[in-house]
């Protein structure tokens, strides 16, 4: 089955400039390296990805009982999941009710993993698929599906620390435009923080900015912009939203990243914030 349910968002976006494409097609030729292994995160959603759920639920945006889909009614809810991976917190979107989920991931074999997955095929099957996934840099979200999906939840889950401040602000624009207005909505923003310092795998860039990079060969040109809640909070004020909750976490940094003196997956530890509009 094939996963890519619009025709139309295989179409390159057409609204970048040469610059930002030749910049999308290095992050494409990074991450599809990185995705040669499948479940390179694992398959359980993130804690970030629970939280926003539970608040969901708080919120009466989701019923407060689990979704059993034997017996319960599918919600009117979309959800919005950018820089998706594999697609382990849109599972966990779909499996609470949620009615469709936007999944946008720029890495084509991530996607093509998705397509495998004989799960979220299903979920993308049929004239009307609970899930779509747009195979596009997030920032070309709007041309990709041909106008900007209204969504109550939505989420971004360890990429925040992988983008400049010009990809923040463009981030934080299209949660902007994207959170539905007329109705409660939430979103979850998490980036790997401070304490994710690996000295045997990195180096300082800006110690006082927090900006380290990448010292193993199969990560060149891996930067890292470390951010914590505070950091979170601040730019999310910025940007006009209310800050409802933060926390952190931490979960196996990549299936394929094993240190060598215990033997164990390295771990990451994430900061997150939910947030919402200040209505």
């Amino acid at each position: 089955m094939n996963a890519v349910v619009i025709p139309s968002i295989m179409q390159p976006a057409v609204d970048f400039r040469k610059d930002t494409q030749d910049e999308e097609l290095r992050s494409i030729a990074y991450w599809d390296k990185r995705y040669l292994d499948t479940n390179i995160f694992g398959q359980d959603p993130s804690k970030a990805c629970l939280e926003l759920l539970d608040k969901a639920r708080d919120m009466g945006i989701l019923p407060e009982k689990p979704f059993d889909p034997s017996k319960d009614t599918l919600t009117d809810v979309v959800g919005l999941e950018l820089c998706a991976g594999e697609g382990r917190d849109t599972r966990a979107m779909l499996h609470a009710g949620i009615k469709r989920v936007i999944l946008n991931e720029n890495s084509l074999r991530a996607i093509g993993h998705i397509q495998q997955d004989f799960e979220l095929s299903a979920f993308a099957a049929g004239q009307d698929p609970r899930l779509i996934v747009v195979p596009h840099d997030y920032r070309a979200l709007g041309v990709a599906t041909g106008s900007m999906p209204i969504a109550r939840i939505a989420s971004i889950h360890r990429t925040w620390h992988l983008l400049d401040d010009a990809h923040k602000k463009a981030l934080m624009h299209i949660f902007s435009c994207a959170l539905d207005a007329r109705n409660d909505s939430v979103a979850m923003i998490s980036a790997r923080n401070h304490d994710d310092y690996n000295r045997r795998q990195m180096r300082w860039l800006d110690k006082r900015k927090g900006i380290a990079e990448y010292t193993l060969p199969e990560r060149a040109g891996h930067i890292i912009h470390f951010a914590d809640e505070k950091s979170l909070t601040i730019t999310a004020k910025k940007a006009g939203f209310v800050v409802i909750q933060q926390g952190r976490a931490q979960e196996m940094e990549s299936s394929n990243n094993i240190d060598p003196q215990t033997g164990e997956h390295v771990q990451t530890s994430y900061s997150y914030i939910l947030f919402t509009l200040d209505r």
